[in-house]
Protein backbone atom coordinates (compact mmCIF):
# COMPACT_ATOMS: atom_id res chain seq x y z
CA UNK A 1 0.00 0.00 0.00
CA UNK A 2 1.19 3.48 -0.83
CA UNK A 3 2.16 5.46 2.11
CA UNK A 4 -0.07 8.13 3.31
CA UNK A 5 0.75 12.01 2.50
CA UNK A 6 0.19 15.22 3.70
CA UNK A 7 -1.52 17.75 0.87
CA UNK A 8 0.62 21.03 0.25
CA UNK A 9 -0.46 23.95 -0.12
CA UNK A 10 1.74 26.95 -2.23
CA UNK A 11 2.58 28.63 0.66
CA UNK A 12 4.13 25.27 2.19
CA UNK A 13 5.97 24.38 -0.77
CA UNK A 14 7.62 27.91 -0.67
CA UNK A 15 8.65 26.97 3.15
CA UNK A 16 9.80 23.98 1.94
CA UNK A 17 11.96 25.59 -0.63
CA UNK A 18 13.33 28.17 1.58
CA UNK A 19 15.01 25.63 3.61
CA UNK A 20 16.77 24.43 0.49
CA UNK A 21 19.67 27.19 0.95
CA UNK A 22 19.69 26.30 4.71
CA UNK A 23 20.57 22.86 3.91
CA UNK A 24 23.14 23.44 1.32
CA UNK A 25 25.21 26.52 3.89
CA UNK A 26 25.23 23.61 6.86
CA UNK A 27 26.89 20.65 4.61
CA UNK A 28 29.67 23.63 3.42
CA UNK A 29 29.87 24.63 7.34
CA UNK A 30 30.57 21.11 8.54
CA UNK A 31 31.49 19.05 5.15
CA UNK A 32 31.31 16.36 3.82
CA UNK A 33 30.77 13.93 6.07
CA UNK A 34 27.66 15.87 7.14
CA UNK A 35 24.66 14.70 5.44
CA UNK A 36 22.09 17.28 4.81
CA UNK A 37 18.35 15.85 3.81
CA UNK A 38 14.81 17.48 3.27
CA UNK A 39 12.07 15.15 3.15
CA UNK A 40 8.70 16.61 1.78
CA UNK A 41 5.43 14.85 3.52
CA UNK A 42 3.59 15.19 -0.29
CA UNK A 43 5.32 11.90 -1.76
CA UNK A 44 6.97 9.65 1.26
CA UNK A 45 7.41 7.04 -0.87
CA UNK A 46 10.05 9.89 -2.72
CA UNK A 47 10.02 12.60 0.18
CA UNK A 48 13.57 13.49 -0.43
CA UNK A 49 12.88 16.65 -2.21
CA UNK A 50 17.16 18.52 -1.33
CA UNK A 51 19.71 16.23 0.05
CA UNK A 52 23.68 17.59 0.33
CA UNK A 53 26.80 15.26 0.94
CA UNK A 54 23.85 12.14 0.16
CA UNK A 55 27.25 10.35 0.00
CA UNK A 56 27.91 9.16 3.55
CA UNK A 57 24.12 7.07 2.76
CA UNK A 58 24.32 6.69 -1.09
CA UNK A 59 20.91 7.93 -1.54
CA UNK A 60 19.40 10.92 -3.74
CA UNK A 61 16.85 13.12 -4.49
CA UNK A 62 13.67 10.62 -4.54
CA UNK A 63 14.78 8.60 -2.31
CA UNK A 64 11.90 7.39 0.53
CA UNK A 65 11.33 8.16 3.99
CA UNK A 66 12.80 6.52 6.55
CA UNK A 67 11.21 4.52 9.01
CA UNK A 68 13.31 6.67 11.94
CA UNK A 69 11.47 9.81 10.28
CA UNK A 70 8.36 8.58 10.40
CA UNK A 71 8.56 7.39 14.02
CA UNK A 72 9.79 10.91 14.96
CA UNK A 73 6.72 12.43 13.15
CA UNK A 74 4.17 10.27 14.81
CA UNK A 75 5.71 10.95 18.26
CA UNK A 76 5.31 14.81 17.27
CA UNK A 77 1.83 14.59 15.67
CA UNK A 78 0.95 12.57 19.23
CA UNK A 79 2.17 15.31 21.23
CA UNK A 80 -0.77 18.22 22.13
CA UNK A 81 2.21 21.06 21.80
CA UNK A 82 4.92 19.41 20.54
CA UNK A 83 8.64 20.01 20.85
CA UNK A 84 11.17 19.33 18.61
CA UNK A 85 13.16 16.05 18.57
CA UNK A 86 16.34 15.76 20.24
CA UNK A 87 19.76 14.76 18.78
CA UNK A 88 20.07 10.70 18.78
CA UNK A 89 21.98 7.99 17.16
CA UNK A 90 21.61 5.84 14.36
CA UNK A 91 23.42 3.03 11.96
CA UNK A 92 23.39 2.91 8.15
CA UNK A 93 23.24 -0.65 7.13
CA UNK A 94 24.46 -1.67 10.46
CA UNK A 95 27.57 -0.03 10.06
CA UNK A 96 28.07 3.27 9.80
CA UNK A 97 26.83 5.46 12.75
CA UNK A 98 25.43 8.83 13.19
CA UNK A 99 24.74 11.40 15.21
CA UNK A 100 21.26 13.25 14.26
CA UNK A 101 18.55 15.54 14.96
CA UNK A 102 15.43 16.03 12.85
CA UNK A 103 13.35 19.16 13.37
CA UNK A 104 9.72 18.53 11.86
CA UNK A 105 9.23 21.63 9.55
CA UNK A 106 5.41 23.25 9.93
CA UNK A 107 3.48 24.90 7.47
CA UNK A 108 0.03 26.88 7.18
CA UNK A 109 -2.00 26.14 10.33
CA UNK A 110 1.29 24.71 12.13
CA UNK A 111 0.51 21.36 10.30
CA UNK A 112 3.82 18.96 9.66
CA UNK A 113 4.92 19.48 6.33
CA UNK A 114 8.21 17.90 5.90
CA UNK A 115 11.22 17.17 7.61
CA UNK A 116 14.86 18.74 7.79
CA UNK A 117 17.95 15.97 8.79
CA UNK A 118 21.02 16.49 9.81
CA UNK A 119 23.23 13.04 9.94
CA UNK A 120 26.85 13.48 11.25
CA UNK A 121 29.18 10.40 10.60
CA UNK A 122 30.44 9.36 13.65
CA UNK A 123 32.95 6.69 11.88
CA UNK A 124 35.08 9.47 10.27
CA UNK A 125 38.57 9.46 11.41
CA UNK A 126 38.86 11.85 13.86
CA UNK A 127 42.08 13.77 11.80
CA UNK A 128 40.11 13.71 8.66
CA UNK A 129 37.03 15.39 10.45
CA UNK A 130 39.56 18.66 12.38
CA UNK A 131 41.01 18.85 8.65
CA UNK A 132 37.61 19.60 7.40
CA UNK A 133 36.13 22.04 9.97
CA UNK A 134 39.79 23.63 10.49
CA UNK A 135 41.78 23.67 7.05
CA UNK A 136 43.29 27.42 8.15
CA UNK A 137 43.80 26.73 11.52
CA UNK A 138 45.44 23.33 10.39
CA UNK A 139 48.06 24.75 8.60
CA UNK A 140 48.65 27.75 10.92
CA UNK A 141 46.83 30.59 9.83
CA UNK A 142 44.12 32.19 11.79
CA UNK A 143 40.36 33.01 10.80
CA UNK A 144 38.86 36.09 10.71
CA UNK A 145 38.13 38.21 13.52
CA UNK A 146 33.71 38.26 14.61
CA UNK A 147 32.47 40.04 17.43
CA UNK A 148 30.11 37.40 19.50
CA UNK A 149 28.43 40.64 21.75
CA UNK A 150 25.74 39.84 24.02
CA UNK A 151 25.01 43.64 23.16
CA UNK A 152 25.53 46.35 20.48
CA UNK A 153 27.91 48.34 23.65
CA UNK A 154 29.75 44.76 24.28
CA UNK A 155 30.09 44.38 20.49
CA UNK A 156 30.94 48.01 20.14
CA UNK A 157 33.91 47.44 23.21
CA UNK A 158 35.10 44.49 21.52
CA UNK A 159 35.74 45.93 18.51
CA UNK A 160 37.28 48.85 19.87
CA UNK A 161 40.02 47.53 21.80
CA UNK A 162 41.41 45.47 18.54
CA UNK A 163 41.26 48.55 16.69
CA UNK A 164 43.11 50.14 19.48
CA UNK A 165 45.64 47.27 19.73
CA UNK A 166 46.34 47.58 16.03
CA UNK A 167 46.33 51.37 15.40
CA UNK A 168 48.46 51.28 19.17
CA UNK A 169 51.51 49.39 16.71
CA UNK A 170 51.89 52.63 14.42
CA UNK A 171 54.35 53.70 16.69
CA UNK A 172 54.79 57.14 13.85
CA UNK A 173 50.69 58.39 14.51
CA UNK A 174 50.07 61.36 16.51
CA UNK A 175 47.20 60.81 19.03
CA UNK A 176 44.82 62.32 16.90
CA UNK A 177 45.87 60.34 13.90
CA UNK A 178 45.37 57.47 15.92
CA UNK A 179 41.54 58.50 16.90
CA UNK A 180 40.80 58.79 13.33
CA UNK A 181 42.43 55.51 12.22
CA UNK A 182 40.52 54.01 14.81
CA UNK A 183 37.34 55.41 13.73
CA UNK A 184 38.24 54.35 10.19
CA UNK A 185 38.69 50.48 11.61
CA UNK A 186 35.54 50.45 13.28
CA UNK A 187 33.87 51.86 10.00
CA UNK A 188 35.37 49.31 7.87
CA UNK A 189 33.94 46.61 10.17
CA UNK A 190 30.21 47.65 10.05
CA UNK A 191 30.81 48.83 13.73
CA UNK A 192 29.20 51.81 13.44
CA UNK A 193 25.64 50.76 12.00
CA UNK A 194 24.62 49.21 15.84
CA UNK A 195 22.46 51.46 17.87
CA UNK A 196 24.54 54.39 20.06
CA UNK A 197 27.86 53.09 18.58
CA UNK A 198 29.00 57.01 18.05
CA UNK A 199 28.13 58.00 21.36
CA UNK A 200 30.06 54.58 23.10
CA UNK A 201 33.32 55.27 20.42
CA UNK A 202 33.48 59.14 21.26
CA UNK A 203 33.35 58.25 25.40
CA UNK A 204 35.70 55.53 25.05
CA UNK A 205 38.27 57.57 22.94
CA UNK A 206 37.30 61.05 24.79
CA UNK A 207 36.49 62.92 21.62
CA UNK A 208 33.16 64.28 20.86
CA UNK A 209 30.36 62.84 18.35
CA UNK A 210 30.94 65.62 16.37
CA UNK A 211 34.46 64.89 15.59
CA UNK A 212 33.25 60.83 14.69
CA UNK A 213 30.74 61.84 12.33
CA UNK A 214 32.96 64.24 10.49
CA UNK A 215 35.70 61.13 10.39
CA UNK A 216 32.88 59.09 8.75
CA UNK A 217 31.87 61.67 6.51
CA UNK A 218 35.41 61.64 5.48
CA UNK A 219 35.52 57.44 4.69
CA UNK A 220 32.20 58.09 3.14
CA UNK A 221 33.22 60.85 0.73
CA UNK A 222 36.85 59.08 0.21
CA UNK A 223 34.78 55.87 -0.92
CA UNK A 224 32.19 57.55 -3.19
CA UNK A 225 34.90 59.61 -4.79
CA UNK A 226 36.65 56.20 -5.32
CA UNK A 227 33.79 54.71 -7.07
CA UNK A 228 33.44 57.52 -9.34
CA UNK A 229 36.71 57.07 -10.48
CA UNK A 230 36.66 53.33 -11.14
CA UNK A 231 33.00 53.95 -12.51
CA UNK A 232 35.09 56.98 -15.34
CA UNK A 233 38.05 54.61 -15.81
CA UNK A 234 35.51 51.72 -16.60
CA UNK A 235 33.68 53.91 -19.38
Amino acid sequence: LPMKTTQLSASDKKILQAYSRLAEQIGVLLGPFCEVVIHSLAHLDASVVKIVNGHNTGRDVGAPVTDKALKILDEYQAVGAPEQPSPYFVKHQGKVLFRSVTHVIEGEGGKPIGLFCINMNMCVPFAELCATLMPGLANGLGGETEYFGSSPAEAVAQALRKSRMEVELEEELSPKQRNRAIVKKLHEAGIFKLKESVALVADELSITKHTVYKHLREFKNGQAAGAEEQAGAAQ
